[in-house]
C-alpha cells in the first residue's frame, strides 16, 4: 500500500491490489503446476489403461496416454489457476481491509482533507523526504 499512501479512493486501492495479486498468483501457479501436473496425468492414465488386464501395443498405449495427458493438461492448469487466484483474492481482501477502512473513516471524519497514510509518510523517516521533489508523493489520487 506504500504506492497508494496518498490515494483517497479505496476502490482504486482495491482494484490495483486485485489486479496485481491475480496476475502474479495466476502466473506463478501456471509456472509451478504445469510440469508436475503433466507427469501426474501421464502416470495416472498409464496406470489406468494398464490396469485393464489386457495386453496392449506399448507404442499405441504411449500415444494414447500422451494425447490424453496433453488434452487434459490445459483444463487442469486452468482449474488450478482459478483456484489459486480465487484464494489470493480472498487473502488480499483481508490484507488490505485496514487501509481501506482507514480511507473510509478519514473521508467520513474530514471530507475536505486530503488522505495520506501516516504509517508511510512521517516527517522523521527518510522516505519520501529523500526523494527529489518531482518524485515525492503528492496529496490526492495517483498521477
Amino acid at each position: 500500500t506504500k504506492d497508494f499512501a496518498m490515494e483517497p479512493d479505496e476502490n482504486v486501492l482495491k482494484k490495483a491490489a486485485q489486479l496485481m495479486v491475480s496476475s502474479v498468483a495466476g502466473s506463478l501457479a501456471l509456472v509451478t503446476c504445469r510440469e508436475p501436473l503433466r507427469v501426474s496425468l501421464t502416470t495416472h492414465f498409464w496406470q489406468l489403461l494398464n490396469a485393464q488386464g489386457e495386453r496392449h501395443d506399448t507404442t499405441g498405449l504411449e500415444q494414447i496416454v500422451h494425447i490424453l495427458s496433453t488434452e487434459n493438461l490445459e483444463l487442469g492448469c486452468t482449474l488450478i489457476e482459478k483456484a489459486v487466484v480465487d484464494r489470493a483474492l480472498r487473502d488480499i481482501e483481508v490484507s488490505i481491509s485496514g487501509p481501506v477502512e482507514a480511507r473510509r473513516e478519514q473521508r467520513a471524519r474530514s471530507p475536505g482533507v486530503p488522505f495520506y497514510d501516516a504509517s508511510y509518510i512521517q516527517p522523521s523517516s527518510r522516505w519520501p523526504q529523500a526523494l527529489p521533489p518531482i518524485l515525492r508523493p503528492k496529496p490526492g489520487p495517483l498521477s
